[in-house]
């Protein structure tokens, strides 16, 4: 199983690629952690800037004095094998990219995915997504999402291949009064994929259900393996899902062959 408790548990984050632009996504990220009353430390990345929100920022992770639990990439595709070397050479081993621009855009973006995930391999980075929404962890008010939906604490984690239908999930719940523990959005699943996930939740004593979106599996019998050993010990429920899109290359093909399986579960 991967080791990916830091991605829930951290004890200080860098988010890269901060800026005071309400409307860019390291903004959202950053502001929604501090917003939310993350109570470890938390260091924006922003280059040529001496603050941002008042914090110190720094121009690369690897400047950061201590060391870093888990890094959030925000800035452009095409930046993000820099920065990923800065987490190699700082021992930054989790990262929750939300960058966008890989493998759902076409053949640049394909060969840009696959060059960051054989790196990230090849180093023992965790990485969820990319083109992911975020993640939550309700246990230590970890809110660090493109939404400002905070949902109760509770032991419901959820696992959502579409970030809109995820976060729709989570305003529900936000407005029913519905407890959450985790939430995450696979996104691309480059490195780590829902079985990951699954196994994580699995295993998660703060976990009592597991929830999941899911549009297409890669791995078919890995899923039903994982889905299986964890519903011997709580419920997991996946409503099938309809992609809209391949969600890397074969990945329609994916969920037509492997679409079967997701009502057995």
């Amino acid at each position: 199983m991967a080791d990916i408790r830091k991605v829930f548990y951290p004890e200080s984050i860098a988010v890269v690629g901060v800026s005071e632009n309400l409307y860019k996504w390291g903004s959202f990220i950053f502001t929604n952690i501090i917003a939310g009353g993350f109570k470890g430390r938390v260091f924006p990345v922003a280059k040529n800037k001496e603050t941002v929100y008042g914090y110190r920022a720094y121009n690369s992770v690897n400047e950061i004095e201590e060391d870093i639990d888990l890094v959030f990439i925000t800035t452009p595709a095409v930046s993000v094998m820099e920065v990923l070397r800065d987490c190699v050479e700082k021992g930054a081993k989790n990262v929750v990219m939300i960058t966008s621009g890989f493998s759902e855009t076409g053949e640049e973006g394909k060969r840009l995915e696959e060059e960051m995930i054989s790196y990230s391999r090849e180093n023992g980075i965790n990485i969820v997504g990319p083109n992911t929404m975020g993640i939550v962890n309700t246990a230590v008010s970890l809110y660090a999402t493109g939404s400002q939906v905070r949902a109760p604490r509770g032991g419901i984690s959820i696992i959502a291949q579409s970030g809109n239908v995820g976060n729709q999930i989570m305003e529900w719940a936000e407005q029913q009064n519905i407890g959450v523990g985790k939430f995450v959005g696979s996104g691309n699943e480059g490195v780590l994929g829902c079985e990951d996930y699954i196994e994580y939740f699995g295993a998660d004593p703060d976990t009592s259900v597991i929830l999941m979106y899911i549009e297409g599996v890669d791995d078919g019998r890995r899923f039903m393996d994982t889905a299986r050993i964890a519903s011997m010990v709580k419920p997991v429920i996946a409503p099938q899902g309809r992609a809209d899109r391949d969600r890397k290359q074969g990945g329609g093909l994916a969920h037509r062959r492997h679409g079967r399986f997701l009502q057995n579960v």
